[in-house]
């Protein structure tokens, strides 16, 4: 018997492997082994995709800031079948998100063609694309290999760091800079070292790039760490010369979104340790706050010429500097532009007649900042500038619908064109290897301007319309009209013979290298498929007009200017506002170099104050500003220069106006950890409340952190900025709306405080919320506090680690599980620790939670950790007993995630040392392969009793076994259901015609899992026991739109209510502290499940809906009906209560304890805002079907036998 189990094991081991896994293309690295899938070209051919590989250490924590470091090698095989993460970004393309991405983000794709056998094998060449972005935005995985790989060239894209993650520099050693180009380098120095196992050589990488891609390729030319990784580049649209590829004043920029971050700014070590702590979603988000106009200037953060610190700079100099000395690698070259370049960034608002004059009207101000030269032309001649530039395209015309034509023209010229044909003029003079340039004018069928603008206008050929003929993107179909389909042969077989030979040709033309000393520019014109010739120009962009302009622009100084500090008084005649522009609101970042400029208008009665002003001798300065006039300052002992005098008067002056308007209205707290500055909002009620959010309860749990127990946040230095979000724990999202299935980011622990003014200082009571999500998705920032601060409680509302990263357990030592209810217990203890500085009372905190934020309030009732923390709580639809809330064989779910992952699952160790560097975004893709039918079960990964380590467990028994022992925390308790739990799942697929057959016809398969009894019934009783199920429902009916009643209701009584009351009772029983039971029937005018289901059918009341009138949703208003408006008020009353006296008020009923010796279950009944009165039942959620099933659930066993004690 057993051969023959062994035999068919065997055998359907290797049918598995055989059918699946053994046709996915392999590859083994030094590093270790990768296994892709298989793609096929857009005419047909298989070519093997590697996406999502890891080429450095995920930047986060310590190492944000810092230079890339290597990956190490790993354990078993990588599944490099999914993207990693883009990295985290603002926006500039039209998109509500505006912050997308996350941190840990450093992968590469590779994509190598099929060769047929008989085919040449020599090593294919290499195309290293870089991807654009304003240095701000993009990812590799934007671009595809689809057209490329019909011919014979491995391509490979990646992701590097971007906006202040990639380039934020302190110009000094702390933060040199570049972080992003490093990141390029290292990816291309992996390639490098590892491509020829993919068949690919190492002796012929070419760059290619787009826009800042293109001016990337063009920075490895000038980097001595990049030297001898690349054989060519192509630059498309963008080179190191351009104006907005290099940040100047970066010091300034650092400083001050520091200042934004609440962080000090007097050292850069203090300014980026406290950075380094702070929320990456809010440092992105603050990328706004340097763009003036729509998303100009489009790259406040890029590369710099590093101070050389411990780490080897990527470049030392300016771009002209290391071009003019020869020290720029001498390989072939090629680079050039489209005839409307400046479509970018003016497609954005082109098709906007608001914009377009709001730019018009405010040319004098937005002028240098939208062509890039704040910094570059000194600003008392800005407007001077501007002017001469606006008349020099548009003449007398002002900028509307009808200059379209030349306000491309100008942003193009000044973009790309003139210091394009700049850079590659020197470069074709320094080196023996020759440059090409090309001019493209084709307009295709579609252009990138059409998804800019959102119209189909034809504005021209647009920037970066030239490489989407190569690389395939969601962006434009180059493939639609056979003069497209011409144009795109010719463009890959120029890129392919590139990288093939090193030289470029396009439709059997003679394209000669560029001449530096001819004055004309000769080039190749690509105007269309028939058309492609030289050409040349000696004005191209408009160049004799650009250079005539003083930019301090790609300029060799002779020598080093002295910098000057000094205060400009401008006359009565400049503007106030435009007086104020130049100004920094804070003081400490005045330093040499800076120019401070104040109009003699500021010196009014809002600056009538004094300031006190230490020495470093402990003599002290008066300083104080009068109407219209300076006062004397009196110094004992010293005596300042009158200039620095009235500027230390400026200074203090303005930063206390500043202070005094704009900072000085936010709320502020001092907590032992540091400071917080929040924000005001406003009630349902219209009553005023602070608000405090995304301030870190924990370090970030990545890297060696993920899978442990949280660790403590240190203090902070300086004050932190709470007032935004931080960003939700990543998570495979259940709303079947969501395009992209993993949100969030690994970097989440983040809590958010909600405290109402009022005039009485007594401590108030604190309500903790726990999200529900069934431990796998949702966030503290989808439940607002709104209608709840109009009571006078603090809310409290936090994330916490979800799915894989939050509940894997290995049940042993190595991982025991639960890290996500640890994270909760420290956001207990943290507001616990201090609440008190907000105006809370730390021993009046009650939880409250719904769902798997409900079962969650309870697992604290049975956790030591949490002992002593809480005061009460309250569980909406969720307790410990519930069957999904407690996870068995955990150890086989992280094996096959384990598996999944190309991890090796002999050993623990191993397992979690290879996962810990699994792409996050990979792992929690993978979630989906434990859910059989929809979304179902909904709870691969959830609580476990731990195997005690070197950690303390949160719990180390089941729920049912610490209750029975007694060691359960004696504290007031509310638990309840609503009267069609079941709508949670059912909704997500009741009104789908489709999937309720699927479901029907499936029972026998899909009912054990779809009833999350696949464990604890032993499987050859499945099928018998579903039957047995469904036959109790249903009868002889089918699951259809017929019998959604009875689906439900099914759902409901198995997932929460009849183990809702288990709990209940057994909790009563060893409590001397009562515990209460409500049920809720209300229907509102809206309910959760028409948002589940689409559909505005009503089912009844939903699992949540009890919740929703609460704390205000996306999802539903319950504030439409005066019914609803009266229920409302109702709950809030009972929240309140339970919150301030613990005990629970709802109207004026008498609502007494649940007695669990009785045999019928009293509860409240909340029928109605009319209607709540005691009710009873002895069959709730028929329980007595339920329990005559012999789960293997919620029982106790005895230690000297195999018997167990049902409850």
């Amino acid at each position: 018997m057993l051969l023959k189990l062994l035999i068919t094991l065997l055998y359907f081991a290797f049918a598995v492997y055989g059918s699946t896994d053994e046709i996915a293309p392999r590859v083994k690295t030094p590093l270790g082994g990768l296994k892709g899938y298989y793609k096929t070209s857009q005419h047909g051919r298989k070519y093997e995709a590697y996406e999502g590989i890891p080429y450095a250490l995920p930047p986060v924590g310590k190492l944000r800031f810092k230079p890339p470091r290597p990956i190490p090698a790993w354990v078993g095989e990588l599944s490099a079948t999914k993207f990693g993460s883009m990295c985290i970004q603002y926006e500039q393309t039209p998109n509500v998100e505006k912050v997308v991405g996350a941190e840990d983000c450093l992968y590469l794709n590779i994509y190598v063609p099929i060769r047929e056998k008989g085919d040449n094998k020599s090593p294919m060449p290499i195309l290293f694309w870089i991807h654009g972005g304003a240095f701000q935005f993009g990812s590799g995985m934007l671009y595809g290999a689809k057209y490329l790989m019909d011919h014979d060239v491995i391509f490979v894209t990646f992701n590097y760091r971007l906006g202040p993650m990639g380039f934020l520099s302190t110009e000094d050693e702390i933060v040199p800079g570049n972080m992003g180009l490093k990141d390029q380098s290292m990816a291309l120095r992996w390639v490098s070292e590892n491509i020829e196992w993919f068949g690919g050589d190492p002796k012929k990488i070419t760059l290619v790039g787009l826009s800042a891609g293109g001016a990337s390729v063009h920075y490895h030319y000038l980097s001595q760490m990049s030297a001898g990784l690349f054989q060519g580049g192509i630059s498309f649209s963008g080179t190191a010369f351009d104006c907005w590829t290099q940040a100047e004043n970066s010091l300034e920029k650092t400083k001050k979104l520091s200042a934004l971050m609440g962080c000090p700014t007097t050292t850069s070590r203090d300014m980026i340790r406290c950075l380094r702590y702070r929320p990456a979603r809010a440092i992105v988000q603050a990328t706004s706050e340097f763009m003036s106009f729509f998303y100009n200037p489009f790259t406040p953060f890029g590369p710099v010429a590093e101070r050389i610190g411990d780490d080897a700079p990527f470049i030392d100099r300016t771009p002209v500097e290391i071009v003019n000395s020869g020290d720029v690698q001498d390989v072939p070259w090629i680079t050039g532009v489209t005839s409307e370049e400046g479509l970018y960034p003016v497609a954005e608002f082109i098709a906007d007649d608001q914009n377009l004059k709001y730019l018009n009207d405010n040319w004098d101000i937005l002028g240098p900042d939208f062509l890039d030269f704040n910094y570059t032309i000194p600003r008392e001649k800005h407007i001077e500038i501007a002017r001469l530039i606006k008349k020099h395209y548009f003449d007398t015309k002002p900028i509307d619908r009808s200059s379209t034509k030349e306000l491309i023209q100008m942003a193009g010229d000044r973009f790309f064109v003139v210091d394009g044909e700049k850079a590659a003029r020197m470069q074709a003079k320094v080196n023996k290897n020759p440059v090409w340039f090309y001019y493209f004018n084709y307009r295709g069928a579609q252009s990138l301007s059409d998804f800019f603008s959102g119209t189909t206008e034809n504005y021209g050929v647009s920037h970066a319309d030239d490489t989407l003929y190569v690389l395939d993107t969601p962006f434009l179909n180059p493939t639609t009209t056979q003069e497209d389909h011409n144009m795109q042969k010719k463009l890959i077989d120029f890129w392919v013979l590139f990288a093939t030979e090193g030289i470029p040709k396009v439709a059997n033309v003679e394209w000669p290298r560029l001449d530096p000393l001819k004055n004309e520019l000769h080039y190749l014109h690509i105007f269309s498929p028939d058309k492609v010739n030289m050409d040349s120009n000696a004005n191209l962009g408009e160049k004799e007009f650009w250079n005539s302009i003083n930019f301090d622009e790609n300029t060799l100084k002779a020598g080093i200017q002295r910098e000057e500090l000094y205060l400009e008084l401008e006359p009565d005649d400049v503007d106030n506002a435009e007086g104020l522009a130049g100004f920094e609101s804070v003081p400490d970042i005045l330093t040499a170099g800076k120019r401070v400029r104040m109009s003699s208008s500021l010196s009014s009665n809002a600056c009538n104050v004094c300031a006190r002003c230490p020495f470093s001798n402990g003599q002290e300065t008066n300083a104080c500003c009068r109407s219209n006039q300076f006062a004397a300052v009196c110094i004992k002992g010293n005596t300042l220069e009158i200039m620095l005098i009235k500027l230390l008067i400026a200074v203090l002056c303005f930063s206390l106006v500043i202070h005094a308007n704009t900072d000085e209205i936010a709320p502020r707290v001092k907590i032992p950890l540091g400071k917080l500055k929040g924000y005001y909002k406003i009630s349902q009620h219209g009553r005023k409340y602070e608000a405090y959010e995304g301030i870190p309860y924990a370090l970030p749990p990545v890297g060696k952190l993920r899978f442990k127990p949280p660790r403590p946040i240190p203090p902070w230095i300086g004050e932190i900025s709470a007032t935004k979000f931080g960003s939700p724990c990543i998570q495979y999202d259940m709303i079947p709306e969501s395009l992209d299935k993993v949100v969030g980011a690994e970097d989440c622990l983040y809590l958010n405080i909600y405290v109402p003014i009022r005039e009485d200082k007594t401590p108030m009571p604190v309500v903790f919320w726990i999200h529900g999500g069934a431990f796998q998705g949702g966030s503290g920032i989808l439940y607002g506090p709104r209608y709840l601060m109009d009571r006078d409680v603090i809310l409290i509302t936090i994330n916490y680690r979800l799915g894989a990263l939050g509940f894997l357990s290995t049940g042993d030592e190595i991982v025991p599980g639960n890290m996500g209810l640890k994270d909760q217990n420290m956001a207990l203890r943290w507001v616990s620790e201090n609440i008190e500085w907000f105006g809370g009372d730390p021993k009046k905190l009650t939880l409250i939670g719904l769902s798997a934020g409900g079962a969650s309030v309870h697992y604290h009732y049975l956790s030591k950790m949490s002992k002593g923390l809480f005061r009460g709580g309250i569980s909406f639809s969720g307790t410990t007993f519930d069957c999904w809330t407690q996870t068995e064989n955990a150890l086989e779910k992280a094996k096959k995630l384990g598996a999944l992952m190309g991890c090796p699952t002999i050993t623990s160790r191993d397992m979690i040392r290879c996962l810990r560097y699994r792409p996050a975004r990979a792992i929690v893709q993978a979630t989906s392969k434990f859910m059989t039918f929809f979304y179902n079960p909904f709870t691969p990964f959830g609580p476990v009793p731990e195997k005690v380590g070197d950690e303390v467990p949160f719990i180390d028994r089941t729920p049912i076994e610490i209750i029975n022992s007694g060691e359960v925390q004696d504290l007031p308790w509310v638990t309840g259901v609503t009267s069609e739990e079941g709508l949670y799942p059912v909704a997500e697929f009741v009104a789908d015609d489709q999937n309720l057959k699927y479901l029907n016809d499936n029972w026998d398969t899909l009912g054990p899992e779809f009833l999350d009894f696949n464990y604890t019934i032993p499987r050859e009783k499945h099928i018998e026991i579903a039957r047995l199920i469904k036959k109790h429902y249903f009868g002889t009916k089918s699951i259809d739109r017929s019998s959604t009643k009875e689906l439900i209701q099914m759902a409901g009584d198995r997932f929460f209510v009849v183990d809702g009351e288990k709990a209940a009772r057994m909790q009563a029983k060893v409590n001397k502290n009562p515990v209460w039971f409500y049920y809720f029937s209300y229907r509102g005018a809206q309910s959760l499940s028409n948002a589940m289901s689409g559909t505005t059918e009503n089912y009844g009341v939903s699992h949540g809906d009890d919740l929703v009138y609460i704390l205000d949703t996306a999802w539903v208003d319950p504030t439409t009906t005066q019914k609803d408006r009266d229920m409302q008020n109702i709950l809030l009353d009972f929240l309140a209560s339970f919150a301030t006296e613990g005990i629970p008020k709802i109207t004026n009923v008498k609502w007494p304890r649940l007695d669990p010796l009785e045999k019928e279950l009293h509860y409240l009944h909340i029928a109605s805002p009319d209607k709540i009165n005691m009710d009873i039942n002895n069959n709730f959620g028929q329980k007595e079907f339920w329990n005559s099933i012999n789960f293997e659930e919620n029982i106790l066993k005895h230690t000297g036998g195999s018997n167990k004690d049902e409850l």
